[in-house]
C-alpha cells in the first residue's frame, strides 16, 4: 500500500512540513508569543499551514487583559473596552509580574500604575489580587485564564485539541519567572513543549526561508511593551557529518536587555503628560486630583497608547477624552517633539543592549549584517532614529514582520517538537545569560574552620540543555545551594544529600577510601535549573570468585556515565572536584585505565560499587505552586469556565430569540405569506412577536437558557405551519413539472421497450413492460386527482399536494425504469472464427473453444447503449478500469 503524506508550505516562508505520523488521528501544535500587551497564536496541524490564529473578532492578535466582575469573565477588546469603566477589576500586563515578589520594584511600578486590589500572597510572597472578601487570584492563575483562551481560540481554528505548545519567554527571564509562567500554562490545560527565547524564535523564523552560505552575523532589536533585548546571532551551514547534506545552523552569540525600557514606559510617561495638562486645563473646575482618580488614569493610559501609535506615522495629534474626570472634557495638541522631550531618559538607554551584545562578542558594527527590528518599539521614530545613529541607516533591517515573526518561529519549533511533522532541520543553538554557581561547605574537620566554596555551574555563554555532573568527596550528609550571580543573587534551591553516613558505614570495611559523591544538575533547554539523582561511589576490592561475571571497573565507570534510560543521559556531563571547576566528565578517565592496569594481584580486583542517596529539594527565595494549590486553582478555574460555557449558552440562546423575532416580523410582509395565511393567523403571530419583543428589551437580560429557549419553540410553533404553507406555495409548480417530466420520460423509454429491434428481442418479458406501464399510468391518474382536489382549495388552507409526494412518486418511476435499462441484452451468437481478429499470441488452445470462452465473458451493454462495439487496434488491451493515477 502506497502512502501519500500531506504537504503544506510553512506561511511566509520558503519550509515544507510533512506529516510524518500515519495515524488517522490528527493532532494540533501551537506557538504562543505571550507579550505584555499582546498575545498572537500560531497553529500547525496535518495538512494545514503553519499560520495565525484568529481570535473572536477575526484580528491576529488578542489584547493581554482579563476583565473578572461578578463572576463574568473577559478577554481581549472586550475588556479593554470595559477597561475604563472598571479599572480595579480589570488586569493586563500581568507578564511581567510572573515570578516576582511581591515586594520586588516591578511590582512597585506596577501598584503605581494600575489601580486594581495588588497583596502579597500569604504563602510564597508573590503577586496576588484581591477580588473580593472571600476570593484572591494570583497572579499564574490570570495568566492561566488568558493561556486558556488562546488554546480555545486554536483549537476552534484548528477543529480538534492541541496537544502541546512552545510559548515565548524573554531570553533574561530566570527560573522563577519560567517556572511561574509553566505553572500558568499547567491550570489552563496546556502542555508546554518548550518555553523558547524570544529572540531565538524571531531568528528561527528569519532562517527558515533563508540559506547562508556563508557566515552572517544578525542582530534581532526587539523592543515590546516590557522590556527590550538585542540578541546577536551567527547563522551558517553545517555538515552534521561527511556525505550529509549541509544544514543551517543559529547560534546566539550574545545577548544584551534592559527589562524595564519599553513601549509600555513610553506610554506612562506619555499618561502623567496628559494628567498634567489636564489639572492645568482645568484649573479651578477641577476638584479632586486627577492623579488619584483611578478611572481618569485609566482612561488616559489608554489614550496614551493610542497617541504615541498616531505619533509614530504623525508630527502632531489631537488627544481627546470625553467626561474625563467631573464631567469635564479634555482636548489637548500632541506633537512628536513634545513625546520624544518627554522620553528623554527612554531614549538615552536606546542603545545600550546593542553596544552590550557588540561588546560580548568583540565585534564592532561593521561586522555584523544587519539590524533587525522586531516588536512595536520598534516603530517610534526616535527609537529608529538612535539606532541609525549607531549602526547606520543601511544596517537597519525591516525584513521579518515584526509582529508575528516570533510567533510563527514558536510554531516551527513546536512542530519540530512534537515529533508529528517532518520539518526542515535548523539546528539551534541558544544559550543562558544568567550565570548560575553552586556553593557547598567542605567536609567538617575537626579544629578546622568552616569553609565555603563557590563555582560558576553555568556561565553566561552555556548552552541551553547543558548537563554538569558536580563530583564532591563526602563522608558525611551535605547541602548545596545554586543561585544566580547576578544582581542580589537570588537562590534558587537547596539540595541535602542524604545518607552518606551510612553509605560509608556499609563499606567502611571493604572501601579503598572515601566516596565520591556524584550529583547531576541540568539546566533544560527551557531555561530552568533541575536536579537529577546522587550517588556515592566506593571503589572495593573483590576477589577473582567475587567478579568472575561481574563488570570490570572500565564498564562499571562507563556505565555510571552513560546513565540510565529513564534519566536522562550523563556522558556529556561535567563534573567537578570540591576546590575545582566542574571539568567535563570522561568515561575513559587514564585514572580508570591506570587502576587496572597497575593491580599486580591477579586474584584480586578493584571494582566501583554505586550506591543512590536521596536528595531532598527545598526551593528557596520562590516556591513553586504545590499540587494542593494548583488542585484549588483549577477548581476554582474549573467553576469560572462552567459559568463561562453557561453564559455562552445563554447568550446563543438570546441571540437566536432575538434573530428569530427580527426575520418573522420581515416574513409576515412577504407577499406569499399574505396570499398563503389568513389575517388572523398574521395577527396572532405579530402579537406574540410584539409581546416577545417587550419581553427581550425588559427581562431577558436575566432570563435563565431554558426561558429563553422554550419561549422560542413557543414562535416556532406558530411560525412553522405558516412557513410550511408558502413553501408549498413556491415550490409545488416545480414539483409538478418535474413529476410530468419524469412521467414523460418514461413513456418514451417504455415504447423504446416495446419496439426491440430483432437482435433485442426478448430483452423485456410482458410482465414486465405491463407492470412498468401500469406505474406510470397509476400516477398520472394520481397526479391528476391531486390537482384537482388541490384546485379547489383558497392558497391560504393546507395543501393536498405536496412537493415531498411528487418527489416520492418520481422516485418510484425512475428507480423501475433504471431496473430494467440494467438488465443486459440477450447474448448474441458466436462469431466465426475466420473473421475474428486475435489480440494475444496463438496458442494450442482449440480456436473455437477460446473464442466462444472470451466472447461469453465480456461486458454487456445496456438497451441505451445501441452503438456497436469497435474492434481494438492489434496490441491493445482490454481494461476494467481507469489506469493508475
Amino acid at each position: 500500500m502506497r502512502f501519500l503524506y500531506p504537504i503544506f508550505a510553512l506561511w511566509g516562508v520558503g519550509l515544507f512540513i510533512l506529516a510524518a505520523s500515519l495515524q488517522p488521528a490528527s493532532a494540533s501544535v501551537i506557538g504562543i508569543d505571550y507579550g505584555t500587551d499582546w498575545f498572537k497564536v500560531s497553529i500547525v496541524k496535518p495538512g494545514i499551514p503553519l499560520d495565525i490564529v484568529l481570535n473572536a473578532e477575526s484580528k491576529r492578535k488578542t489584547p493581554a487583559i482579563v476583565l473578572v466582575r461578578d463572576g463574568d469573565r473577559r478577554y481581549g477588546s472586550d475588556a479593554v473596552s470595559l477597561a475604563t469603566r472598571f479599572p480595579q477589576d480589570t488586569y493586563g500586563s500581568l507578564k511581567n509580574l510572573l515570578g516576582k515578589l511581591y515586594d520586588d520594584p516591578i511590582a512597585e511600578e506596577y501598584r503605581k500604575t494600575f489601580t486594581n486590589s495588588m497583596i502579597k500572597d500569604a504563602k510564597r510572597g508573590t503577586v496576588a489580587f484581591q477580588y473580593d472578601d472571600k476570593t484572591v487570584y494570583t497572579v499564574e492563575e490570570l495568566v492561566a485564564m488568558q493561556l486558556a483562551q488562546a488554546k480555545h481560540q486554536a483549537e476552534i481554528a484548528g477543529g480538534e485539541a492541541v496537544t502541546g505548545a512552545v510559548i515565548t519567554v524573554p531570553p533574561y527571564w530566570g527560573h522563577f519567572e519560567r517556572r511561574a509562567l509553566l505553572d500558568a500554562a499547567e491550570l489552563a490545560g496546556l502542555r508546554v513543549l518548550m518555553l523558547m527565547n524570544d529572540e531565538t524564535a524571531v531568528a528561527l523564523n528569519y532562517a527558515s526561508g533563508r540559506s547562508f552560505p556563508h557566515p552572517q552575523y544578525h542582530i534581532f532589536y526587539d523592543m515590546g511593551a516590557g522590556g527590550t533585548v538585542a540578541a546577536l546571532v551567527k547563522f551558517q551551514s553545517v555538515e552534521p557529518k561527511k556525505g550529509v547534506r549541509n544544514v543551517t545552523e543559529l547560534q546566539v552569540k550574545a545577548t544584551g536587555y534592559d527589562p524595564s525600557l519599553g513601549g509600555h514606559s513610553v506610554d506612562v510617561k506619555l499618561q502623567q503628560h496628559l494628567a498634567e495638562q489636564f489639572a492645568k486645563k482645568a484649573g479651578d473646575k477641577l476638584k479632586g486630583d486627577v492623579f488619584q482618580d483611578s478611572r481618569a488614569m485609566a482612561k488616559l493610559l489608554k489614550e496614551a497608547n493610542r497617541v504615541k501609535q498616531v505619533l509614530s506615522a504623525n508630527q502632531e495629534t489631537i488627544s481627546s477624552v470625553e467626561g474625563l474626570m467631573e464631567e469635564l472634557d479634555f482636548r489637548v495638541l500632541v506633537t512628536r517633539s513634545t513625546l520624544e522631550d518627554i522620553s528623554k531618559d527612554v531614549k538615552s538607554r536606546v542603545q545600550d543592549p546593542v553596544k552590550s551584545v557588540l561588546a560580548q562578542a568583540n565585534l564592532t558594527v561593521a561586522d555584523i549584517d544587519s539590524l533587525v527590528l522586531v516588536g512595536g518599539g520598534g516603530r517610534i521614530p526616535f527609537i529608529q532614529a538612535a539606532l541609525i545613529d549607531l549602526v547606520g541607516e543601511e544596517k537597519i533591517a525591516k525584513n521579518v514582520n515584526a509582529d508575528e515573526a516570533a510567533v510563527m518561529g514558536a510554531g516551527l519549533e513546536a512542530a519540530t517538537l512534537s515529533r508529528q511533522f517532518r520539518v526542515k532541520e535548523i539546528r539551534i543553538k541558544d544559550i543562558n545569560i544568567l550565570p548560575i554557581e553552586v556553593a557547598y561547605d567542605a567536609e567538617p574537620k575537626e579544629n578546622a574552620a568552616n569553609r565555603t566554596f563557590r563555582t560558576t555551574l553555568f556561565s553566561d555563554k552555556t548552552v541551553l540543555g547543558a548537563k554538569k555532573l558536580m563530583n564532591f568527596k563526602r563522608k558525611t550528609d551535605f547541602d548545596y545551594e545554586l543561585a544566580y550571580k547576578t544582581g542580589n543573587k537570588p537562590v534558587i534551591l537547596r539540595a541535602h544529600v542524604g545518607d552518606v553516613s551510612d553509605a560509608v558505614d556499609k563499606f567502611k570495611n571493604r572501601a579503598l577510601g572515601d566516596p565520591k559523591v556524584k550529583s547531576l544538575i541540568e539546566l533544560t533547554e527551557s531555561g530552568l535549573v533541575s536536579v537529577g539523582e546522587a550517588t556515592a561511589q566506593f571503589e572495593v576490592e573483590q576477589t577473582d570468585k567475587d567478579v568472575k561475571d561481574g563488570p570490570s571497573l572500565r564498564d562499571t565507570v562507563m556505565n555510571f556515565f552513560k546513565g540510565r534510560k529513564d534519566d536522562g543521559s550523563a556522558e556529556n556531563a561535567e563534573e567537578g572536584e570540591e576546590e575545582q571547576k566542574p571539568e567535563e566528565a570522561k568515561a575513559d578517565s587514564p585514572d580508570a585505565e591506570a587502576d587496572t592496569a597497575n593491580n599486580t594481584v591477579p586474584a584480586v580486583k578493584i571494582t566501583i560499587e554505586t550506591v543512590k542517596l536521596p536528595i531532598t529539594i527545598d526551593w528557596e527565595t520562590i516556591k513553586p505552586i504545590d499540587e494542593e494549590y494548583k488542585a484549588e486553582a483549577k477548581k476554582k478555574l474549573a467553576a469560572l469556565d462552567l459559568a463561562d460555557a453557561e453564559k455562552r449558552a445563554r447568550e446563543e440562546a438570546r441571540n437566536s430569540l432575538e434573530a428569530f423575532v427580527y426575520s418573522s416580523k420581515e416574513f409576515l410582509y412577504d407577499d406569499e405569506v399574505e396570499l398563503t395565511t389568513t389575517e388572523d393567523e398574521r395577527i396572532s403571530f405579530k402579537e406574540k412577536l410584539d409581546e416577545m419583543s417587550d419581553w427581550l428589551y425588559e427581562g431577558a437580560d436575566v432570563a435563565p437558557t431554558e426561558d429563553l429557549k422554550s419561549r422560542l419553540k413557543v414562535l416556532m410553533d406558530i411560525h412553522d405551519p405558516l412557513f410550511f404553507k408558502r413553501s408549498e406555495y413556491r415550490k409545488r409548480g416545480e414539483a409538478v413539472t418535474g413529476f410530468q417530466a419524469a412521467i414523460s420520460a418514461a413513456k418514451s423509454i417504455l415504447k423504446s421497450f416495446r419496439n426491440l429491434t430483432a437482435d433485442d428481442e426478448g430483452r423485456f418479458t410482458e410482465n414486465e413492460l405491463t407492470t412498468f406501464e401500469s406505474l406510470i399510468t397509476a400516477a398520472e391518474e394520481w397526479l391528476g386527482t391531486k390537482q384537482a382536489e388541490q384546485a379547489k382549495l383558497a392558497p391560504h388552507e393546507h395543501p393536498i399536494l405536496l412537493s415531498k409526494d411528487l418527489s416520492t412518486k418520481a422516485q418510484e418511476i425512475t428507480k423501475e425504469m433504471s431496473k430494467l435499462l440494467a438488465k443486459p441484452k440477450k447474448r448474441k451468437p458466436s462469431p466465426k472464427a475466420s473473421t475474428s481478429t486475435s489480440r494475444t499470441t496463438p496458442t494450442s488452445t482449440p480456436t473455437g473453444a477460446a473464442e466462444e470462452d472470451q466472447n461469453t465473458t465480456g461486458s454487456e451493454e445496456h438497451a441505451e447503449e445501441e452503438a456497436t462495439q469497435k474492434e481494438q487496434p492489434e496490441g491493445q488491451t482490454e481494461t476494467g478500469g481507469h489506469d493508475e493515477l
